[in-house]
C-alpha cells in the first residue's frame, strides 16, 4: 500500500481547525480526499472496529470480507469518482443540487 502524503488522522483535525476558526468556509475540496483508497480503507476499518451494522444496501461486514474487501472498496471509490449518488436514497431535489455543485 502507498503511504498516504498525509494520515488521515492529521487531514482530520487540519480540517477541525479549519472549520474552527473559519466558520464560514465552505470545503469542496475534500471530496477528492474523500475518494482516496486509504480514506476508503481507513472509514472501513474505523466502521468495523466499532461495530457498525449494515448499510441502506443490507451488505455486512462478513459478507464484504467473503466477496473481497479490496474490491468493495475499490467499487465505492469508482462511484465517488464518477460522483455517483443514489438520488433515490435522497429525494430528486437535494440529488439534483448536489449534482449542480459537484460539477460546478
Amino acid at each position: 500500500m502507498i503511504k498516504p502524503t498525509i494520515s488521515l488522522q492529521e487531514l482530520r483535525r487540519k480540517i477541525y481547525v479549519k472549520a474552527k476558526s473559519e466558520k464560514r468556509h465552505r470545503f469542496w475540496g475534500m471530496y477528492v480526499h474523500v475518494c482516496k483508497y486509504e480514506t476508503l480503507e481507513e472509514a472501513y476499518l474505523i466502521s468495523k472496529r466499532n461495530n457498525g451494522s449494515p448499510g441502506i444496501d443490507g451488505v455486512t461486514f462478513k459478507d464484504i470480507e467473503t466477496s473481497g474487501r479490496k474490491e468493495f472498496l475499490i467499487n465505492i471509490q469508482k462511484e465517488l469518482e464518477k460522483k455517483h449518488i443514489n438520488h433515490k436514497i435522497i429525494g430528486n431535489a437535494k440529488y439534483q443540487k448536489i449534482m449542480e455543485k459537484l460539477e460546478s
